[in-house]
């Protein structure tokens, strides 16, 4: 088989990946809807369906393993073995037990797989391919904001179960919800913003965002809508064409909208369940408190229970998540901490290691003129401070996907590049 026809082998099997992916959120929809009506499957629909797309994905990518994939798969099975230690030492294990656990390990690795094809995909030259992958976030992004705007006709799950406050669509999803919204955003706006040049596009997409945001009822959705905003704004090349014309329409701005803002924010809410919840626990909490959601308390209960009953190989390499789970009858929601307690020191370290090196990469791809590489760096960074104070994030399983797509556009090349590293 000659180079291209493999190329062409790879296209099509891309295509067919990323068609089957237009149909993640319309599944996770329906498991929703069956859920609500009170049907139910040992595995959801929306596990299964992701599994699939996760299954297809890998197979693509084992077509020609590199490194990377290889490390992954040693980091899943990796973190796999404290569960099958605890089943060959514990009688209370049971095979759906251990299964539950590599389900459980896969949302983790699901973003880091994905982000490995999204780094392929973006570098190959089919301008087709890319433009499928646009109509995928634009349409993933639609099926999303239609779900959250149902609330108005009284449908979907409640975030809170709390009188019925705000709304996740018919996702079965709780700040996982907050993810997905926050990186379909940034996707878009970035484009609107840093690619076409959409100003006024931008600010009014921005208003309709917030609007979602508050809809949903979460702080990281409201305050991260905002902060990717302003992350997005202020880039490098806005700073050096700055002028005392420029700061005084900035500041007059920051006076107009910040005010305009705060106060659309307030009128939304004033007369909602969610203030008297959000009012009640700030008064009864300090602020750490208020701001963790009680996760610094799951973390004072967690930690004795480590540091005295754990034996030096579980503190190392952990015991997997349920054992980790039925010490605490919970998770604390704080990721890095969740993967300390889940799979011991190793993993924390692992995990701390794989995100630095992103951030370096990312850095090192906006260097060197990716246009996308801006996006993917601030969008770590908003990412790994969502998941060190709301949690849910790098083990999502409705948003790691796209988690991955967000991610991987530091590898996007435009066609000129493309063209470029084709003569050379």
């Amino acid at each position: 088989m000659t180079a291209i026809e493999k190329n062409n082998s790879f296209v099509n099997f891309d295509w067919f990946i990323i068609l089957a992916m237009f149909c993640l959120l319309p599944v996770d929809m329906i498991n929703g809807i069956l859920l609500k009506g009170g049907v139910s499957f040992p595995i959801s629909i929306g596990q299964v369906y992701k599994l699939f797309v996760l299954l297809l994905i890998f197979t693509r990518l084992m077509v020609r393993p590199k490194l990377d994939l290889v490390v992954l798969i040693g980091v899943f099975i990796l973190f796999t073995i404290p569960s099958f230690l605890q089943f060959s030492t514990n009688n209370s294990y049971t095979p759906r037990i251990v299964f539950d656990d590599m389900i459980k390990t896969s949302k983790y690795i699901s973003i880091f797989l994905a982000l490995i094809y999204f780094s392929r995909v973006y570098a190959f030259p089919k301008s087709l391919t890319k433009k499928l992958l646009r109509n995928w976030v634009i349409f993933s992004y639609i099926v999303f904001s239609i779900n959250i705007l149902l609330k108005y006709l009284g449908l979907g799950f409640p975030f809170y179960d709390y009188n019925n406050t705000g709304t996740t669509g018919f996702f079965y999803a709780g700040n996982e919800i907050s993810a997905l919204h926050l990186v379909l955003y940034a996707m878009i706006a970035y484009h609107i913003y840093e690619i076409k040049k959409a100003k006024t596009t931008f600010f009014i997409f921005f208003l309709f965002n917030l609007f979602l945001g508050i809809t949903i009822t979460s702080k990281t959705a409201m305050l991260g809508t905002v902060l990717v905003t302003i992350l997005i704004m202020a880039s490098p090349e806005n700073m050096k064409k700055i002028s005392a014309r420029k700061i005084l329409i900035w500041v007059s701005s920051i006076l107009v909208l910040v005010p305009l803002t705060a106060y659309f924010v307030y009128k939304m809410l004033k007369d909602s369940l969610i203030w008297e919840r959000f009012y009640y626990f700030y008064i009864k909490w300090d602020i750490v408190t208020f701001i963790f959601s009680q996760r610094n308390l799951r973390v004072e209960r967690m930690m004795p229970v480590y540091l005295e009953e754990w034996t030096f190989l579980e503190q190392i390499i952990g015991g997997g998540q349920y054992f980790y789970e039925n010490q605490l009858k919970n998770v604390i929601e704080i990721d890095i901490l969740d993967i300390f307690f889940a799979y011991g020191v190793l993993g924390a370290i692992i995990f701390i290691i794989v995100i630095t090196l992103l951030f370096l990469k990312a850095y090192i791809q906006y260097r060197n003129g990716y246009p996308y590489g801006r996006l993917s760096l601030l969008m770590l960074f908003v990412l790994v401070l969502e998941s060190s104070i709301a949690g849910h994030v790098f083990n999502s399983g409705i948003a790691g996907i796209y988690i991955g797509a967000c991610l991987g556009l530091m590898f996007y090349k435009p066609e000129q590049q493309n063209l470029i590293h084709q003569k050379i």
